[in-house]
């Protein structure tokens, strides 16, 4: 992120940090949450970002491997 507030800074550009997570409940459709404002550099909200891309990444590995098996 510090190196995209460095670039837009450098076009005279407005960078807002934002962040899109994506969310289930009970089997209703994917509802997306948009933060906009945030601060990218909380620790709090780092850790957990970091635990959704990894919870992701195993989502995407069980999908491929399905797809191998059939």
């Amino acid at each position: 992120m510090d190196q995209a507030q460095a670039a837009a800074r450098a076009e005279g550009v407005r960078l807002v940090p934002a962040v899109e997570i994506s969310a289930v409940h009970a089997g209703h459709e994917d509802l997306h949450l948009l933060g906009y404002g945030i601060d990218h550099a909380d620790p709090h909200l780092c850790a957990e970002l970091e635990r959704f891309r990894a919870d992701r990444a195993v989502r995407a590995q069980r999908m491929a491997d399905a797809l191998r098996a059939c």
